[in-house]
């Protein structure tokens, strides 16, 4: 039986980058929001610094290309609230890339998640 040319394509991936893969991304992305939660908690303006902002990374700010992934969800009315929020969101995430991590391995979410923050990146250019 033949294998999907995706699969293939995958397969070929893997053997080739699967060293490169980092282990527990999702873990590293949700603890960067719950600490940029924080640090916006504590100072508001700090996010101003981290959005994704077309004129802005044309303009030489490219920092913005990745910082973008660290804006928590969880941003609520109060800070105490979303805090709690913010830590819930992240004790969930971090479930998900666990059972991720389990199902796909360490590459498949890594993939994943580069894929997904690439189209996130050729839609907001």
């Amino acid at each position: 039986m033949s294998q999907h040319p995706l699969a293939k394509t995958y397969n070929s991936l893997e053997r080739k980058l699967g060293k490169f893969a980092f282990p527990n991304l999702v873990r590293v992305i949700a603890i960067f929001q719950f600490c940029v939660l924080i640090i916006a908690n504590l100072q508001p303006d700090y996010l101003n610094e981290l959005y994704f902002h077309r004129e802005r990374i044309l303009s030489g700010e490219v920092w913005r290309l990745f910082t973008f992934i660290f804006m928590p969800s969880s941003l609520g009315a109060t800070a105490t609230g979303s805090i709690i929020f913010g830590l819930i969101f992240m004790m969930f995430s971090w479930m998900i890339g666990d059972g991720l991590e389990r199902a796909w391995d360490s590459f498949g979410v890594n993939l994943y998640v580069f894929a997904t923050w690439f189209c996130f990146v050729i839609s907001g250019m």
